[in-house]
């Protein structure tokens, strides 16, 4: 599948493996509005969806950090309407020597999935749900695990919150044909299933991952080979096939398979279509992240800069693929007809010697990744916001992207010395982009 009439040209970047760029597509996209989130309380938000008193201080922090992923549904959302959803929620790292502190400064907080109207360059929020358990408490955004995940601090990191079994990341998100949704979490990693009003119905997790007191049903139904998943780069993405049938996601980042050494150095990234209904993966393919220091110009993008953030498939076989550093983005179609399927394979055993992570010649290992083709540099549009992570199709010619402002925080001086918000201005935007040439899906 590819653009139609598009003029393209092939380049070997690896081993077996090759890119095509669709010259056409770098001079003649075009950025057709952009629309931006005013500002709303969390605090409010919050105290709306789970209860009043919910928070007593919201610290002044506004919603954000919604750009995580963008989702529309072409047959029944308007053409400016579209699904978001917030991450962790607000958070500071605090270095303290050696040791860096992951502080939160509105504990209260919950993840939440956000309906809105783009028009006239604004964002309007039409609805909100928080995510919540089974008892109606918000799941938060804190981790789970001791042994695997960062120890959550409050604000100024003068003591350490409680773990929370209940914790997602959430990152990817789609919204079903029977108004259910799917969420991607990048803790675990995992898929929710949530309900339309922000029930988590069941979150599915890899085979070895036990959580137990959680206040919704958990089932390991994803390979063991998902446990080593770098800090903070588990699932970022997630996307629907148009008839709600397949999921896709991507892990964001190469498997810390064996260690982070191996991940941060590594080009082999996974890419999993999974049942929506029974969270059992069908497929597992190898998507080959681009070369980080030709990434772009500059040349001093690392290879662990890159991450894959949204995926959107056009049909089974087809996907839209945003792969990116926090300052540059770009799109691929990403063909899987002709790759490898490696699910429950040897690639997929955590005892396998050398890992996927570790294998510089997939040929050799008699593994066919994905095909990757450029459409689209979104930096060759002009001025974009950094850390592009969500993207969705509108129509056959037309896509949106959306940014994460991380809520606006950069560090603690995002906050005065009375711990009271005070940004730089970061806002959300959903861009909305015409293609040079109309994509062919159903």
């Amino acid at each position: 599948m590819r653009f139609i009439n598009a003029a393209t040209a092939s380049i070997v970047i690896a081993a077996g493996i090759t890119t095509t760029i669709v010259a056409s597509a770098q001079s003649t996209a075009e950025i057709i509005e952009t629309s931006t989130l005013p500002t709303i309380l969390l605090s409010d938000l919050l105290n709306e969806t789970l209860g009043p008193g919910t928070v007593a201080d919201g610290r002044g922090i506004p919603l954000g950090g919604i750009g995580s992923d963008l989702f529309h549904n072409r047959a029944s959302d308007a053409p400016n309407e579209f699904w978001m959803m917030a991450d962790r929620g607000p958070n500071v790292t605090l270095e303290n020597g050696d040791t860096e502190q992951l502080t939160f400064p509105l504990p209260e907080y919950t993840p939440i999935i956000v309906h809105l109207k783009a028009e006239d360059g604004t964002l309007t929020l039409l609805d909100a749900v928080a995510i919540h358990g089974a008892s109606g408490e918000g799941i938060t955004g804190f981790s789970n695990n001791p042994d695997r995940d960062p120890v959550p601090y409050t604000y100024l990191a003068e003591s350490t919150l409680p773990y929370n079994v209940n914790g997602m990341d959430t990152e990817g998100l789609v919204r079903m044909p029977d108004g259910t949704f799917r969420v991607t979490d990048e803790y675990a990693p995992s898929i929710a299933k949530v309900a339309a009003d922000g029930e988590v119905l069941v979150r599915w997790v890899p085979k070895g991952w036990t959580l137990s007191g959680t206040d919704y049903p958990v089932e390991q139904t994803l390979p063991e080979v998902l446990l080593n998943r770098r800090n903070n780069r588990g699932w970022e993405s997630l996307g629907v096939t148009p008839d709600g049938s397949l999921l896709f996601t991507s892990i964001e980042a190469p498997l810390a398979n064996p260690d982070t050494d191996t991940a941060k150095a590594s080009r082999n990234g996974r890419i999993f279509a999974v049942n929506p209904e029974t969270g059992v993966p069908s497929a597992e393919y190898v998507y080959v992240y681009e070369d980080g220091p030709t990434f772009d110009a500059t040349g001093e993008i690392a290879q662990a800069d890159l991450k894959v953030t949204a995926v959107n498939p056009l049909d089974a076989d087809t996907l839209l693929v945003v792969e990116r550093s926090d300052a540059v983005a770009k799109l691929f179609l990403v063909e899987l007809g002709s790759a490898t399927d490696i699910l429950g394979t040897a690639w997929d055993q955590l005892a396998t010697s050398p890992t996927l992570e570790q294998t510089t010649d997939l040929a050799a290992a008699e593994i066919i990744p994905a095909e990757k083709t450029l459409l689209l540099e979104f930096n060759s549009l002009g001025e974009m916001p950094a850390k592009i992570e969500g993207m969705t199709v509108i129509d056959p010619t037309t896509i949106a992207v959306a940014n994460d402002n991380d809520f606006d925080i950069t560090d603690q001086t995002s906050f005065d010395a009375d711990g009271q918000f005070q940004g730089t201005g970061r806002v959300t935007e959903v861009i909305e982009i015409r293609l040079p040439e109309p994509l062919t899906i159903p």
